[in-house]
């Protein structure tokens, strides 16, 4: 078998002398151990001209962690603290774990027994958006700046949300609560949707706020910021605010953005 052809290369007598300290230390010569870095800076997809200290890159990995805990956080917070409530008041007695129901396999069986009580919480979107979450922290290696951003609706009567960081209210627009034909449906709805973007207002409104947020959203990342809460509000929390918060949903919604979007709807 034919050896491999070897090259020389020149380099500063400070390297040459790193170099032969380095491979001594590993017990090698200086060829495998140049082999060997190039074949771990390759495999590890590591750029030695630009490569942080081990610390850095542990900072790095800790925030990009924060994430997905804030991540998951909120999505306790949501959907199964709302549902541990709900079976408790049913006077069910089900002990549950976070972890537990981290595993989509278990969650699944969980729902599946519990159907009727937790008819609210949506898994495929869960499942979706913490896969997604964490394709984007761990997979496409985004900036750890990134932002986790909340869209929530919710009725007046029922309490200001306390984790909102930004709230608007849309009881400006006309109440679907009072057409017969809607009064029982949500702005999940196709009539209350119509209805309510009918109204020029309406689709002012949902313009000018997109814009204040696509202004706000790289502010609030460049200054640190990881979980932004936009509250929505009408009287009950079932027409307006929910056909507003699912338009602004799609409208911020960006696979490539540097940030990540959920849609709650706290009080239907």
């Amino acid at each position: 078998m034919e050896k491999d052809s070897k090259t020389t290369v020149a380099v500063e007598r400070t390297t040459f002398a790193k170099l032969d300290r380095l491979a001594k230390a590993n017990s090698v010569s200086k060829m495998e151990f140049i082999t060997h870095a190039i074949n771990y800076f390759e495999k590890y997809g590591i750029n030695p001209v630009e490569h942080e200290s081990p610390a850095q890159e542990m900072q790095k990995l800790i925030k990009r962690m924060d994430q997905v805990f804030a991540f998951l956080k909120k999505q306790e917070t949501d959907l199964v603290r709302p549902a541990c409530e709900a079976l408790a008041g049913a006077s069910t007695q089900i002990t549950i774990s976070l972890s537990s129901l981290l595993s989509e396999e278990k969650f699944r069986r969980f729902l599946k027994d519990n159907k009727e009580l937790l008819a609210e919480i949506d898994i495929e979107q869960l499942s979706k958006e913490l896969k997604e979450e964490l394709d984007r922290i761990f997979v496409k290696n985004e900036e750890y700046s990134s932002l986790m951003i909340n869209i929530l609706s919710f009725g007046f009567k029922h309490g200001i949300p306390a984790d909102a960081d930004l709230v608007f209210d849309v009881r400006f627009l006309p109440n679907p609560f009072y057409i017969d034909e809607l009064k029982y449906l949500t702005g999940n709805d196709r009539g209350v949707q119509d209805y309510v973007m009918s109204f020029p207002e309406a689709g002012i409104f949902l313009d000018k706020l997109t814009d204040l947020l696509r202004f706000l959203i790289p502010n609030y990342i460049k200054e640190g910021k990881y979980q932004l809460v936009v509250a929505i509000g009408c009287t009950g929390g079932k027409h307006r605010s929910v056909t507003l918060a699912n338009e602004l949903y799609r409208k911020l919604r960006n696979r490539e953005a540097k940030y990540g979007v959920s849609l709650s709807h706290r009080d239907i």
